[in-house]
């Protein structure tokens, strides 16, 4: 494993403990609490494909991915000033 991979892996955890502490502020069932609970799903799978464990479903994957990109569209518009300006390019 690659220290880029352990790092990733370090930051996800984090990130997952974080978004659990932030859970237990919703009612179950809200919005937000379920688009914590999803960004959670999707996080623990990222986790375990850089973990290299291989029983990952397809079905896991797909439906991980759609919370994966809100995360990455969230950091990209957070940590790029020109984010907006370079979508339509």
């Amino acid at each position: 494993m690659t220290e880029e991979s352990i790092d990733a892996i370090q930051v996800i955890e984090a990130t997952i403990r974080n978004c659990q502490k932030s859970q237990l502020k919703f009612v179950a069932g809200s919005a937000q609490f379920t688009l914590l609970k999803n960004r959670l799903y999707a996080l623990e799978v990222g986790r375990d494909l850089l973990n290299g464990y291989t029983d990952i479903t397809v079905e896991a994957l797909v439906e991980a991915q759609a919370p994966i990109e809100s995360i990455i569209h969230k950091v990209d518009c957070k940590f790029n000033p020109n984010f907006w300006t370079n979508l339509s390019a």
